[in-house]
């Protein structure tokens, strides 16, 4: 069976490293250290099937990548990263379906991989 292909973008080396570490035998791991990395490997990879990514980062945010992620990958499946879950911009993107799901940092690996898991079905 397929590894479901995951995009995970966090501007913390550490972050990334981590993350990769943990979920490389799980699903097919890519990461990006920011918004135009992330989407020049959503052009590369069309397949893509979830992108993870950090609310605050340099240039642009989180919620700003995955809309323009969605408009050329509109299956993509997307999670926000951030410890402010309860901002107006966040919980728009939430009931508009732009985000699946929050995942608040510090995250507990097994309990992401569970909810990546159920959402990607």
């Amino acid at each position: 069976m397929k590894k479901p292909k995951i995009l995970f973008v966090d501007d913390e080396l550490i972050t990334l490293k981590s993350f990769e570490l943990y979920f490389k035998n799980i699903f097919d791991v890519f990461t990006a250290s920011n918004g135009s990395k992330a989407l020049t490997l959503l052009q590369a990879h069309k397949d893509m099937d979830a992108l993870i990514t950090d609310f605050k980062m340099p240039e642009v945010n989180g919620l700003q990548l995955i809309k323009q992620a969605k408009s050329n990958h509109s299956g993509l499946v997307c999670f926000l990263v951030t410890g402010y879950t309860n901002t107006p911009e966040i919980r728009e993107a939430l009931s508009d379906k732009i985000v699946a799901e929050t995942i608040t940092k510090p995250f507990d690996l097994p309990n992401l991989e569970q909810k990546i898991s159920s959402t990607l079905g």
